[in-house]
């Protein structure tokens, strides 16, 4: 099945029919509580996210955390490739065309494919066993994740995003803690590694996949109650190919932001990819605001779009916009008067020297929260075909710059490269929103006469 673009939606005439009633069902919870329990969730996740990292500079060594950043950037991608994006696709399902057990056994489907991936590229492409051990432990980790994270796009299109700030801050600290005991206990970046994978199946077990029961159970229809994953082929087959271009997207995004560390490994080894590991990760802190607004305001993008409401979508993601520009222009300001302070105090003089980096950084997040804004917009829009060119382009953009700029200008040539990349797509990304906007302007019916 292919992906229909924006204007066919438009012009179906199932959807003509069904979008006054998905906007009179939208769901209960408003926006700003839905936004407040997701912020919360996300805020309390990246902090323990950034938190692992402080933990292991300070339990550990530069190496490590350069290990940690190789091995996400490795597993990453294949894990975000895998997922196709399930959690964007089952939350803006307006009109359910699958059911929870379809995405639920697709998801099941691709996360073991993604590990026997995993285990094999951690074989071909680390340097050491050491490396690979660690990388096959993220894949594990990741795979947790990306079970959580069906859930979580079920919360969102139940209108029930407090159960995924719950589940968000009950995985962070838990993770977090796992990482640091295992690494202060063992002196094994791996143990601890291990241990942050065994927290993060435990909230899917304990938390995730019995709210998302709850939800089920009170379904009229019978087959709904069940959450057992169903294969069917032809459905899966189906949904793949509908979700497909939005899991090369976020594989793509994935490996774009890791390519830099990549290339720095190659030149300059792996305490360099450590300090730009730590440096990123602040840049990083503005992405959990855009995305808690997109994963609270995405149902309604979706929903304006399907009814053509061209006012409505317009005016929603201007206030979307807004937020991120004021989250690009805070980050800068602190980059600027306290990034070396801050990684003084939480990391150490080593990372502290390459401060003046963080400007940089920060201009690029800048970019980066508008152009992720904008790709919720694209997705509510089901403009989904445009998107893996635009990351595809981007990637190349990363690699052309790196390869130019950091044999000659070393972390700054990365930074140089992260900021070209994301001007790029902040501006390919305006242009596609703009088009796909016009036209549902042009299909609008036009207003009655007396």
């Amino acid at each position: 099945m292919g992906v229909p673009s924006g204007a066919e939606l438009i012009a179906s005439k199932a959807v003509c029919v069904d979008a006054a009633p998905v906007l009179r069902k939208l769901p209960a919870l408003a926006l700003r509580v839905s936004f407040s329990w997701t912020l919360a969730g996300m805020l309390a996740y990246a902090a323990c996210q950034w938190g692992m990292l402080v933990a292991i500079a300070r339990l550990g060594s530069p190496r490590m955390v350069g290990q940690f950043a190789l091995g996400l950037a490795i597993s990453g991608p294949v894990m975000l490739l895998a997922n196709l994006e399930l959690r964007a696709i089952i939350s803006t399902d307006a009109r359910r065309e699958f059911r929870f057990q379809d995405y639920l056994g697709l998801r099941l489907l691709t996360t073991v494919l993604a590990l026997g991936v995993i285990a094999g590229l951690a074989l071909a492409l680390g340097e050491s066993a050491e490396i690979a051990r660690i990388v096959v432990a993220l894949g594990v980790f990741k795979a947790t994740e990306a079970v959580s994270d069906l859930q979580y796009g079920f919360f969102q299109q139940r209108g029930r995003n407090d159960r995924m700030g719950r589940s968000l801050m009950l995985r962070g600290p838990i993770t977090l803690a796992a990482l640091a005991g295992g690494l202060a206990l063992t002196g094994s970046l791996f143990w601890g590694v291990a241990a942050m994978a065994a927290g993060g199946a435990l909230v899917l077990l304990l938390h995730d996949l019995p709210s998302a029961l709850t939800l089920l159970r009170p379904n009229a229809d019978a087959e709904s109650q069940s959450a057992r994953p169903r294969w069917n082929r032809r459905v899966l087959a189906r949904l793949a190919l509908l979700a497909a271009p939005l899991g090369l997207v976020t594989m793509l995004f994935a490996l774009n932001a890791g390519l830099p560390s990549l290339l720095l490994q190659k030149k300059f080894g792996v305490a360099a990819v450590g300090i730009f590991a730590v440096l990123m990760s602040l840049m990083s802190v503005g992405h959990v605001g855009v995305n808690a607004l997109g994963h609270s305001a995405n149902i309604r993008l979706a929903a304006h779009f399907a009814a053509g409401d061209a006012r409505g979508f317009g005016r929603l993601l201007a206030r979307m916009l807004a937020v991120a520009a004021m989250l690009g222009f805070c980050g800068m300001l602190v980059a600027t008067f306290l990034g070396k302070p801050i990684l003084l105090l939480f990391f150490g003089p080593a990372y502290a020297k390459e401060a003046g980096l963080l400007r940089w950084l920060m201009a690029a997040g800048a970019a980066s929260y508008l152009a992720g804004t904008l790709s919720y917009a694209m997705i509510a829009s089901r403009q989904l075909k445009v998107q893996p060119i635009i990351m595809l382009i981007s990637v190349a953009v990363t690699l052309w710059m790196g390869l130019l700029l950091i044999p000659q200008l070393g972390l700054m040539g990365v930074a140089l490269a992260v900021l070209g990349s994301s001007i790029f797509q902040l501006g390919a990304n305006l242009g596609v929103t703009l088009r796909a906007l016009a036209r549902l302007r042009g299909s609008a019916p036009a207003p009655r006469t007396s």
